[in-house]
């Protein structure tokens, strides 16, 4: 059996490919991260960008009528916007990179 495993050259390029399939993997997700993760929040009606570039939010219109300026991960965090509470905030629903916060 030995014998035919080592005259089938074929036997050693299958042995092989898993081993580099996984050594490639590693090395790509190595190389290109994800630097720029996206975010939900919920229970935000409107979203308003700055004139000038659309890259950074200037505004967000809450569910409740709550007006933030210039938003920022730690009024996300206070207001509480990661988890929704009731079936409108669901619906009103924010995916954006987060990147976008001030």
């Amino acid at each position: 059996m030995k014998k035919w495993l080592t005259k089938n050259k074929w036997y050693i390029v299958y042995t092989l490919i898993p081993i580099v399939f996984v050594i490639c993997t590693a090395v790509v997700i190595k190389g290109h991260p994800q630097t720029d993760t996206s975010i939900t929040i919920y229970g935000v009606k409107t979203v308003e960008h700055d004139k000038a570039t659309s890259l950074k939010i200037s505004q967000m219109v809450l569910t409740d009528g709550e007006i933030i300026e210039h938003p920022t991960m730690a009024d996300i965090r206070e207001h509480n916007l990661l988890t929704y509470h009731n079936t409108q905030e669901l619906n009103d629903n924010l995916v954006f990179p987060k990147s976008m916060l001030n």
